[in-house]
């Protein structure tokens, strides 16, 4: 079998400079973006809503993406907080992000690294065949992403979005800040080419297939 690696597609306004959207919080705060409107995000957004105030006492702006039939969207009122159902302006707000914290599906990673935003991945533990445990290690082990498993109090959650975003708080010691090494590290994953790459390799395909089928014709 012949296997071609391509990346995940993404659409083309990832790879252009795009705005901060007009409705995110504006401020000197680092921004979270909370990719929760994905399947199977009610975990993720369990274990958010358990850490968040801690965050926006800290100084941090946070974008909660939290996916249709929320029953908990629109209780917490903050000016340094908004929540969505989603958005058509993704690129805009990941590359304006500090630090996201995402499912670790393959669109999910692919739209973080063609954004450079570092992420915590919190892998969704009932995919199948565990393929988002698997992303996620692999996106890790480049440096550009720190893994959290679901668990409902999030205390884990919480340690790690301190520890990446403190320096930017001015609540660590030293200040050296992880953040720019993990969106260097995000960027490499970035496969700007992919849909280019995915039309020719079908396009390839078609014309081997058309040749094989020309073949089997001649023969009868």
């Amino acid at each position: 079998a012949h296997v071609r690696y391509t990346g995940t597609p993404v659409r083309s306004d990832f790879y252009r400079l795009a705005p901060l959207p007009e409705w995110v919080p504006r401020g000197s705060g680092p921004l979270l973006v909370v990719m929760g409107g994905s399947q199977g995000a009610r975990g993720l957004n369990q274990m958010v809503r358990q850490q968040v105030r801690p965050w926006l006492e800290a100084g941090c702006r946070v974008v909660h993406l939290c996916g249709r039939n929320d029953p908990e969207m629109g209780r917490l009122r903050n000016s340094a907080y908004v929540e969505r159902q989603f958005t058509g302006e993704m690129a805009g707000l990941l590359q304006h992000g500090d630090l996201a914290v995402s499912r670790a599906g393959a669109g999910s990673i692919s739209e973080l690294a063609a954004s450079r935003c570092p992420a915590v991945l919190v892998p969704y533990p009932h995919a199948s065949d565990q393929h988002q445990e698997s992303n996620a290690v692999e996106v890790a082990a480049l440096g550009a992403a720190v893994i959290v498993h679901e668990n409902p109090d999030g205390q884990a959650l919480g340690r790690a979005v301190r520890r990446l975003l403190g320096p930017r708080l001015q609540t660590a010691s030293p200040a050296v800040d992880p953040l720019v090494a993990m969106a260097t590290a995000m960027g490499r994953l970035a496969r700007s080419n992919a849909g280019a790459d995915v039309a020719k390799a079908l396009e390839t395909l078609g014309e081997w297939n058309l040749k094989r089928e020309g073949h089997r014709i001649h023969r009868k």
